[in-house]
């Protein structure tokens, strides 16, 4: 096993979380908050890194075209998922592949930290992911919590066996990331 795989091989983001802060079971609103969270980060400007759990990388397939509109804008955005295909090259965004053993393919994440952008969709699979069927049953959470959005963060960089980059965040970042979050959700119907 290659480094890389072996930092992504025991990585969880929702690992530290108790399950009775896992208050959102709809799919429908976590499409809407993931939506939510990506738009924000490419309008909080290119210091902003963008991670997005796929479960399958045939998932990130629908959302290739707003991908490539959004990768541009961002300093870097990383697609995690099991290799059931894979999808063309985004340019700007690196594809991880995973294993279907690693935890990671059980969680359905968007982190988004930058300067003026601080928020995360956390969730777990709650029927146990397999590679042959879709899940449909998700219990997460979604925060704009700083500590909370770099704990994860330092995770995934130390998992690459890397160092993220130092985010001196704007002091009214979180607030603002989570009131254009909520006007979103506000719109989706």
């Amino acid at each position: 096993m290659q480094p890389l795989a072996r930092g992504l091989a025991a990585l969880t983001f929702t690992g530290e979380l108790a399950p009775s802060q896992l208050r959102i079971h709809s799919r429908s609103m976590m499409i809407a908050l993931s939506h939510a969270i990506e738009e924000q980060a490419a309008l909080s400007g290119p210091e902003t890194v963008l991670i997005a759990t796929f479960q399958r990388l045939a998932l990130l397939r629908p959302e290739a075209a707003r991908y490539m509109r959004l990768a541009p804008q961002l300093a870097q955005v990383f697609a995690l998922g099991v290799p059931d295909t894979l999808p063309d090259p985004i340019v700007g965004v690196t594809v991880l592949p995973l294993d279907a053993s690693w935890p990671l393919v059980q969680e359905w994440c968007v982190i988004a930290s930058g300067p003026r952008c601080c928020a995360a969709l956390l969730s777990r699979d709650a029927e146990g992911f397999r590679p042959d069927r879709h899940s449909r049953r998700f219990m997460g959470l979604w925060t704009t919590d700083a500590a909370e959005v770099d704990r994860v963060l330092r995770q995934f960089y130390q998992a690459l066996g890397q160092q993220p980059s130092a985010v001196q965040r704007e002091r009214h970042a979180s607030l603002q990331t989570a009131t254009a979050i909520r006007q979103a959700l506000a719109r989706h119907p």
